[in-house]
């Protein structure tokens, strides 16, 4: 079970990292009914820096997502705890 649960976690990381880096750059992000609603709140999310943060944050967990894959790769299929 505690397998199961470890590879839906990794599979998690890497489904949300791969969302995170490119929904920020995609038309849905700027068809947000949210920014358009409260401008102020548009500028932000629209913004270049504020892209870049979610992309980044997507990338870290990219980045986390590996690490683990890696360190359950090399231990066998036996996570630690």
């Amino acid at each position: 079970m505690k397998m199961v649960v470890f590879l839906s976690y990794i599979l998690y990381c890497f489904y949300i990292g791969v969302l995170l880096v490119f929904l920020p750059w995609s038309a849905l992000w700027d068809a947000n009914g949210l920014a358009h609603q409260f401008p102020r709140l548009g500028e932000l999310v629209l913004a270049g820096p504020a892209r870049g943060t979610v992309s980044g944050l997507g990338v870290l967990l990219l980045v986390v997502g590996a690490v683990d894959a890696i360190r359950f790769i090399r231990h066998g299929g036996h996570e630690e705890t």
